[in-house]
């Protein structure tokens, strides 16, 4: 990276759609300066790219959508289409770590916060992780990489 720093970074390709403007999407794992105790690097921290949403109504990351429908009478009709908020796309907006505030922090955070963040920080690097191997395993064994994907993109897809 630009600081000197290693890590690896994660590109996915997108063909033109109805959704997103990107060519592409990446997100960087940074690794920390220690190793674990095998040797092995240890990721510190994650960073997304932002999406450029074609509009709010097509923004997968929301909740919701309003959507605006005109019949033949010129009536406008309001309706909200919903969808659950455990998109792919948020892979890209990686969980930030919350530290302990100090004495003097205006918001208190409390254990069990601080806890659930850990874990949904732990759960990102290691789908990152996973990303990561699933590649290299891949360019490893290239008659295999197409049933490894197909099943790794299936568990993956129930996992969301």
């Amino acid at each position: 990276s630009d600081k000197g720093e290693q890590g690896y970074k994660l590109t996915f390709l997108f063909s033109p759609n109805d959704f997103f403007t990107d060519s592409s999407l990446e997100k960087t794992y940074i690794y920390r300066r220690e190793l674990d105790f095998s040797g092995q690097p240890i990721v510190s921290h994650a960073e997304g790219c932002p999406i450029h949403w074609k509009s709010d109504a097509v923004d997968l990351t929301k909740d919701g959508a309003v959507l605006a429908h005109s019949n033949a009478n010129s009536h406008t009709r309001t309706a909200r289409r919903q969808w659950d908020d455990t998109s792919f796309f948020k892979f890209f907006d990686p969980p930030r770590r919350v530290v302990a505030p100090d004495a003097e922090a205006e918001k208190e955070v409390s254990d069990e916060d601080i806890e659930e963040n850990e874990f949904e920080v732990m759960l990102d690097i290691q789908l990152g992780e996973d990303f990561k191997d699933l590649v290299r395993l891949s360019l490893s064994f290239p008659l295999i990489s197409k049933l490894i994907s197909i099943s790794f993109l299936s568990a993956l897809l129930c996992w969301w």
